[in-house]
């Protein structure tokens, strides 16, 4: 194992003048790696809320905060002001040991130190996770837990003793945890709440459909052990869906299973620093209020349930594959052959003699991206968009089997998804390689 992550350091883990300024480091099991750019204002209240965790779990980790910036003139001065501000005061709190959990500091803002131009918050978190890794490999604690986090969120007041019992229980594996975005009858807490609502169906519906790619993307929420880190090459330096495009790579070669005895409380805040995510989609639904009340048709993840059974007992050639798709839906077939899958996989079954094998390394190439395309190339020709709240309604009392009133409020519905959250707990999700005998 520590070879694994040995290797990792030398050969994947990112490269630039980055340090991390830390403490003394006597019993560390877990780091928390938080992005900071521009949030001043906020990190005060993170480290509060992380210092009501117990005693013993704040003393075995290290809270590693990334204060990063481009350089100026692409980041406005006052942005690079108040993030100098941060690291003073940072600084300031790890010197006269405020808080009960080690922190560590990270200056990827001061001139020489800056981000690159065409970054984003991937690379920053991948700073952060890489620089703890390291750590966790100097103090011998190669079973340790790596963990991401927001400077704009708070947490439960068991969110390190949550993870601390996940990583020693759960080798190898990835964890997202439970969420709940705060919500009222403001502009953007009604936003928030059909966002939240959104991404919930979503989810569950790719469950319904048994696709190993069925997990929720919120950078806030996911931890990993360390040795899954190393394995599949680290955060995602995307600057836009890193959480995302992270967790897919987990599920082509591990297992992401659910924390639902903590919490994470992420803020809500409309933003325009990612292209897309939650604070772009909230701006959106403010400035469009009618898209928030859209959800894909049912019938699509009917479709996608009907392939990605094909793809668990696939047929002897990649031709018979595409024809048979058509059986289930033309605008499948069509969709196939619009992302080439002959010329895709017919390498794949010439290289894989192993049924279980080619199960595993066409679930890896049907991956979580190209399942969401395909609900949207399903959207665009035969199942239009139907209603959230409506859609919602129908999953909870189809799939979950909750009783619930004809005017159900929105507010309602999201209560319900958060409290059968726990609905594939014990499984988990991913393509799973050890079911098939394959050493990753």
């Amino acid at each position: 194992m520590s070879k694994e992550i040995v290797e990792y350091i030398e050969k994947r883990a990112v490269k630039g003048p980055w340090k991390i300024e830390l403490d003394n480091l006597a019993r560390l099991k877990q780091i928390v790696v938080v992005p900071a750019y521009d949030e001043l204002e906020y990190i005060p209240h993170l480290l509060n809320s992380l210092s009501k965790n117990e005693k013993k779990y704040c003393e075995e980790t290290l809270v590693i905060i990334v204060v990063n910036n481009k350089k100026k003139g692409i980041t406005k001065e006052e942005i690079i002001c108040r993030n100098q501000e941060t690291l003073q005061f940072l600084r300031e709190v790890q010197r006269n040991k405020l808080f009960p959990f080690h922190i560590g500091i990270v200056d990827a803002s001061s001139p020489g130190y800056e981000i690159p131009e065409s970054a984003g918050v991937g690379l920053v978190r991948k700073i952060g996770l890489d620089l703890g890794l390291k750590v966790l490999l100097e103090c011998d604690k190669l079973n340790g837990g790596l963990i991401c986090l927001d400077a704009d969120c708070k947490v439960s007041d068991n969110y390190l003793k949550e993870w601390n019992r996940f990583f020693k229980n759960h080798p190898r594996t990835a964890g997202v945890m439970a969420f709940a975005h705060p919500i009222d009858d403001t502009e953007v807490g009604i936003a928030i709440t059909y966002y939240e609502i959104f991404i919930r169906l979503y989810e569950l519906c790719l469950f319904t459909a048994n696709s190993p790619y069925s997990f929720i993307p919120i950078g806030s929420t996911i931890g990993v052990d360390s040795a899954l880190y190393a394995s599949v090459g680290g955060m995602s330096t995307k600057s836009a869906g890193e959480d995302f495009y992270f967790l897919q790579k987990i599920a082509k070669i591990g297992e992401i299973r659910k924390i639902t005895k903590a919490q994470v409380y992420p803020s809500s805040r409309i933003s325009d620093r990612v292209i897309f995510g939650t604070g772009p989609k909230i701006k959106e639904y403010i400035t469009f209020p009618n898209k928030r009340d859209k959800f894909y048709n049912l019938l699509s993840f009917e479709v996608l349930k009907e392939w990605v059974r094909m793809l668990d007992n696939p047929l002897d050639t990649p031709q018979l594959m595409l024809e048979k798709s058509k059986e289930i839906s033309v605008e499948l077939y069509n969709f196939l052959k619009n992302n080439k899958w002959i010329e895709k996989t017919q390498t794949i079954y010439k290289e894989t003699k192993d049924k279980f094998y080619l199960v595993w390394r066409l679930h890896e190439w049907f991956d979580g991206l190209k399942t969401l395309r395909l609900i949207h190339w399903l959207k665009e020709r035969s199942f239009p968009d139907t209603n959230l709240i409506d859609t919602g309604k129908k999953l909870l009392t189809n799939i979950l089997g909750i009783n619930i009133h004809e005017e159900y409020t929105a507010k309602e519905l999201l209560e319900q998804l958060r409290l059968n959250w726990n609905y594939n707990e014990r499984d988990g999700v991913g393509i799973k390689p050890h079911l098939y005998n394959i050493n990753m």
